[in-house]
């Protein structure tokens, strides 16, 4: 492992690359400056594809990308994608790279993050997105004793902020109609909310969190007053670290040796 390294593009992947890099026991990097050789993996590689491109036409070094993405529309990240070993987190994401970019995908990792334990949460629902919601208005209507509160995602700008923001939930509604954002359920998670969730995504991922959280196709029309128990978020990473993490860790020695 003394080759493999590991880089984050964003700071929104900085707290799983922390994570990962003590799971892993590799070392994060900040400035990518290449040796022949070092192989890194690579968290939220679209945002710094066209530079990831360049330097590896001019360093014989490798990439194990984590995709992160589900556009999948840049043709440098596209490029990063076809020629180097891709594990992904989205169903949906990786259905795409086969089925319209011939990628096949090695295997699937999830996100874990840093629990966050008895913090205040004086808000009641919380939602974080690109744009607000109808949902907003007709929970405040439907719930009016409720505090309810949107916030933008551009608004964010750190991983404390996400962490502050999301920690003050009691309950998290993941309005991303888009996909079933993992990402943002984990952190969730991690920070002691309750999670609702529309239910788009593929049969298997919504069976597998079904003990985890509540899917429905209709937001609007969840019980929001429900205490309904759900298993712990510990009980969710031990049951996804068996799953994964042995597995990826004999694909990515793998890797190293070719």
């Amino acid at each position: 492992m003394d080759r493999l390294k590991i880089i984050s593009c964003h700071w929104i992947q900085n707290e799983y690359a922390m994570v990962l890099s003590k799971k892993l026991g590799i070392p994060i990097i900040k400035d990518l400056e290449p040796q022949d050789k070092d192989i890194y993996i690579v968290l939220g590689a679209q945002y710094a594809a066209a530079d990831l491109v360049g330097l590896q036409k001019n360093h014989k070094i490798g990439y194990i990308i984590f995709n992160s993405d589900d556009t999948l529309r840049d043709k440098y990240y596209l490029q990063l994608l076809k020629s180097n070993p891709v594990f992904d987190c989205n169903q949906k994401a990786t259905d795409i790279l086969k089925k319209q970019h011939g990628i096949n995908v090695l295997s699937h990792y999830f996100y874990e993050f840093m629990k966050v334990e008895d913090a205040p949460k004086p808000i009641d629902i919380g939602m974080i997105g690109s744009q607000e919601p109808d949902l907003v208005e007709k929970l405040k209507t439907k719930y009016p004793d409720k505090i309810i509160k949107f916030v933008l995602t551009d608004d964010i700008a750190n991983p404390q902020q996400l962490k502050e923001t999301m920690s003050s939930f009691k309950t998290f509604v993941n309005v991303d109609q888009e996909r079933f954002d993992t990402y943002m359920v984990h952190q969730a998670f991690s920070c002691g909310c309750r999670v609702v969730s529309h239910d788009q995504a593929d049969s298997n991922t919504l069976k597998f969190y079904d003990d985890y959280m509540t899917t429905t196709n209709k937001l609007e029309d969840h019980d929001y007053d429900s205490e309904e128990e759900m298993k712990p978020y510990d009980e969710l990473v031990k049951q996804l670290t068996h799953m994964m993490t042995g597995h990826n860790h004999m694909i990515i020695s793998n890797i190293i040796k070719c």
